[in-house]
């Protein structure tokens, strides 16, 4: 859900800046398209998303290409990191910049795919979305 609304938030606010948005799992199957339910809430708030597309893991992507690489939870930025290659200092939280305006009570953003709490998960990454554009425009 991320990916979608990062991209939506990006174009409803026009030229930010030059960011590309992409999407990978660390436990994901790849190849698997997204729940039904993600797919149900991202419609619900009118975001646009790609319904055939399949699930990347992180295992797959370059790491290295990015300037940020955005995680939901403390596991999936540690995994990150034991992955190696040239990220050090570009791997961080989605929640953290909301986090350190107190828009949230939590850095993490727990897996609804475990939960079930879509709408929690989507209201949240919303909210660190958000945040992490704010503090990105915000940059010299």
């Amino acid at each position: 859900m991320a990916q979608f609304i990062l991209a939506y938030l990006i174009e409803r606010a026009g030229s930010v800046c030059d960011v590309t948005v992409m999407s990978a799992g660390i436990e994901a199957n790849s190849g698997a398209p997204m729940s039904q339910a993600a797919q149900d809430v991202l419609a619900q708030h009118g975001i646009p998303f790609e319904p055939d597309r399949g699930a990347i893991s992180v295992a797959d992507v370059e790491l290295g290409t990015f300037d940020t690489i955005l995680a939901m939870e403390q596991h999936h930025v540690d995994a990150i990191r034991r992955m190696g290659g040239d990220i050090q200092g570009r791997v961080g939280l989605l929640l953290a910049d909301a986090y350190r305006r107190e828009l949230v009570d939590s850095e993490a953003v727990a897996d609804p795919w475990h939960t079930g709490d879509y709408e929690t998960a989507y209201a949240l990454i919303q909210l660190g979305c958000e945040a992490f554009l704010e503090n990105l425009k915000n940059r010299p």
